[in-house]
């Protein structure tokens, strides 16, 4: 997943999920932005550490994709392990700057 190609691909399907769910806005209480990284292990790339700056610049730009189409208080939903919560800061994606975003974890 972790290439510039992937990540086009998916912030893609990400604008033609806001479509559809702007379609059926009356149904859809947000979306669940698409991801599947995972770490080498080992220390080989891809570490966690580039995992995480790509998952990073990936997120924003697929807000973005999904605000191009979505109400701002439509909540698009991001997923992280909870092992990998320090990595993000308590304000990772602003209101005023991204709209509502929630995160989505398995436990």
């Amino acid at each position: 997943f972790n290439t510039d190609w992937n990540k086009q691909i998916a912030i893609d399907a990400v604008g033609k999920i806001a479509e559809k769910c702007k379609q059926f806005e009356s149904a859809c209480w947000g979306i669940g932005v698409l991801n599947e990284p995972q770490p080498s292990g080992g220390g080989a790339e891809p570490t966690d550490d580039s995992l995480h700056l790509f998952l990073e610049d990936y997120y924003s730009q697929a807000i973005n994709k999904a605000r191009e189409t979505l109400p701002w208080d439509m909540p698009v939903v991001l997923f992280s392990w909870t092992y990998d919560f320090s990595r993000w800061g308590d304000n990772s994606y602003p209101y005023d700057q991204y709209g509502k975003v929630v995160w989505d974890t398995h436990m």
